[in-house]
């Protein structure tokens, strides 16, 4: 009876080993397959590495096109941004007029952009937008990520 117990044991953790190494796998071709599932700075980086700083208004739209990225609207204002969390969203006039309340805020850029990069899995369903601010010149200044999660 020991024997056939050990037995047992045994096929029960190799098929614990052999689930767990399989959906590590799973993962690991998943953060490579699909970028935007990555974490947020690696998701900032991606973007940048496809539209590096100092690309062109004109140039960024293009690139969203082909990539099949939406743009979603856009903006003749800065980005008002906050370092201390990474995120950005579009400035308002009041914003410009009144300047940001806090140290850590800031608004970046004379014009920006909104793109939906697509959805995930993370694993409720993510869709997944980045925001980018422009110069005077309407050069690409930085991008901050935004995943907005459809919660149950």
């Amino acid at each position: 009876m020991k024997a056939f117990t050990n037995i047992v044991l045994k096929r029960i953790i190799k098929f614990t080993i052999t689930l767990v190494l399989i959906v590590l796998l799973f993962l690991i071709i998943r953060y490579i397959a699909v970028p935007i599932s990555r974490p947020f700075g690696s998701v900032c980086n991606y973007v940048l590495k496809l539209m590096p700083v100092g690309t062109s208004w004109e140039d960024c739209q293009q690139i969203a096109n082909d990539k099949g990225w939406e743009i979603r609207q856009t903006s003749d204002l800065g980005l008002n941004v906050c370092y201390e969390d990474g995120t950005g969203h579009f400035a308002t006039e009041e914003d410009i007029r009144d300047g940001v309340k806090f140290s850590y805020r800031e608004i970046l850029g004379d014009r920006s952009m909104l793109i939906y990069l697509g959805r995930c899995y993370d694993p409720l369903e993510t869709a997944v937008y980045t925001y980018i601010a422009f110069d005077e010149s309407g050069e690409l200044i930085d991008v901050f990520i935004r995943k907005d999660i459809d919660a149950p």
